[in-house]
């Protein structure tokens, strides 16, 4: 049988699925191939950029609690390998869509959110609620107090619910709190309900101490220190290397020549010295111990010339003859 890439047959149940919030609902791809195809559900979202989430890898999807997260549009993408080569098809988009009680969605932590001010400064407490039908009424709760998307109280105020617009069933409640005190740290809880129920979640509000005044300008100084310390080390550094090897790379070749020659000629100098001083102690030395002729002293023979000549001639002086 030979090799052909997939194809879609059917995709649904429909082109537009309504779930209850919490249910469960399934999705089912059906693809021909040769190889068989695998499987991969992909839903779109929009936030903050359109891109597409795995959400399975078989031909049926099923999900267990909707919640609306999983609001949206949904492909089916099946894909086989033949000769190396994979090949590929996408079904056309089925939506989902989920209505039910609203739901605050974020919930980071059993307790909710926090959010964190420098007192007197302003605080913003923001949560993101999902419903359909739309939500009829949205509070803040605190001390006691009530306080109506819309409304304002003293220092506190509190927006109308706003469309976020990568979400079509989902709001966006807030909470303003002006030149926030230490009274102002707590938990402030928000209220939704809709006619097919509510939903709560709180939000806590942290207020610290702001850094004083002393203790900014003690940092800044420190990294102003640090920051001169830096550069003077690094100018030392600099002024030592151009002490040591300034002179040496600053010189031409011929200044080089020059000065070795000078050098040079001191050694010359100084070992044309040193052999005058040996030669004439060679000298003085042979003055005294040589035994050759030109260097023999004369000697001084006292006495009259007949004596000399007898000395040095060694024989005696003829005698004139005597006369009769």
């Amino acid at each position: 049988m030979r090799n052909y890439a997939p194809h879609i047959e059917s995709v649904g149940p429909d082109r537009l699925t309504t779930a209850q919030l919490y249910s469960r609902v399934e999705l089912e791809c059906r693809a021909d191939g040769n190889p068989p195809p695998s499987y991969q559900w992909l839903q779109r979202v929009s936030a903050p950029d359109i891109a597409l989430v795995p959400r399975g890898a078989r031909p049926l999807l099923r999900i267990a609690n909707v919640t609306y997260d999983h609001q949206g549009e949904y492909v089916c993408r099946a894909a086989n390998v033949i000769a190396g080569t994979e090949h590929s098809a996408q079904s056309e988009a089925v939506s989902l869509q989920v209505v039910g009680a609203p739901q605050v969605l974020g919930r980071t932590s059993p307790d909710g959110e926090e959010v964190v001010v420098a007192r007197g400064q302003d605080a913003l407490l923001r949560l993101t609620v999902c419903a359909d039908p739309r939500p009829r009424r949205a509070a803040w709760e605190w001390g006691g107090l009530q306080l109506e998307a819309g409304a304002d109280l003293g220092r506190y105020q509190a927006d109308e619910l706003l469309q976020r617009p990568e979400r079509e069933d989902c709001f966006e409640a807030r909470l303003h709190v002006r030149q926030a005190d230490k009274s102002d740290a707590r938990s402030y809880r928000l209220a939704v309900e809709n006619e097919r129920g509510a939903d709560r979640l709180a939000v806590r509000l942290v207020v610290q101490e702001p850094v004083p005044l002393t203790t900014l300008v003690a940092m800044a100084a420190g990294s102003v220190l640090l920051l001169l310390l830096a550069v003077w080390v690094t100018v030392l550094a600099a002024r030592r290397d151009k002490c040591c090897f300034g002179r040496k790379a600053n010189l031409r070749p011929s200044e080089v020549d020059r000065e070795k020659g000078s050098l040079d000629g001191k050694k010359v100098a100084r070992l044309d010295a040193s052999s005058l001083r040996a030669a004439d102690g060679a000298v003085a030395s042979e003055a005294v111990y040589s035994t050759s002729p030109a260097s023999r002293p004369l000697r001084t023979i006292a006495g009259s010339p007949d004596a000399v000549k007898v000395r040095l001639g060694g024989g005696a002086v003829p005698q004139p003859p005597t006369r009769v």
